[in-house]
């Protein structure tokens, strides 16, 4: 089973500036498979796996039923270690800045992962507004919400 968890929280600057320019109440995602998270984050340089206890109230997860956990760990073998881009991160206030080869940002990441064009557009509220609505479509989502009111009403 693969699960995709959006953060929410607002502890960091870093993930406030991210919230407030995108206009969405996320700041980073994760993709879980097992308990194991895999990411780009910042804080721990670049395109990373670990265990996280998630907080109540900070995370939205969508389980995602049609991929194949196999091509995550797959995408992960082969860009672990990869440096965090924060020049893709000013893509979002300034859209044609498409950031560095071979680094990335949290929802570049997923968004690879997953098999969408041009991963470097996607900013997690994006990610997750595109991600519910493709499952609506398909009927192969299961939310699992801590306090949320759905973008996408079903």
């Amino acid at each position: 089973m693969v699960t995709l968890a959006f953060y929410k929280g607002r502890d960091q600057f870093f993930d406030r500036a991210i919230q407030t320019w995108s206009r969405g109440p996320y700041s980073h995602v994760e993709i879980i498979i097992g308990n194991t998270w895999y990411t780009s984050s910042p804080y721990d340089g670049g395109v990373r796996s670990k265990q996280i206890i998630p907080t109540e109230g900070h995370w939205d997860f969508i389980t995602l039923d049609h991929i194949d956990p196999n091509s995550v760990l797959d995408w992960y073998i082969l860009h672990a270690g990869k440096k965090y881009d924060f020049l893709g991160i000013a893509g979002f206030v300034i859209r044609p800045i498409k950031g560095f080869e071979h680094r990335y940002f949290c929802s570049e990441a997923i968004a690879e992962i997953l098999g969408l064009d041009d991963p470097w557009r996607y900013d997690p509220n994006t990610l997750a507004g595109v991600v519910r609505r493709l499952a609506l479509d398909q009927n192969q989502v299961q939310h699992q919400y801590f306090n949320i009111t759905p973008l996408i009403a079903a």
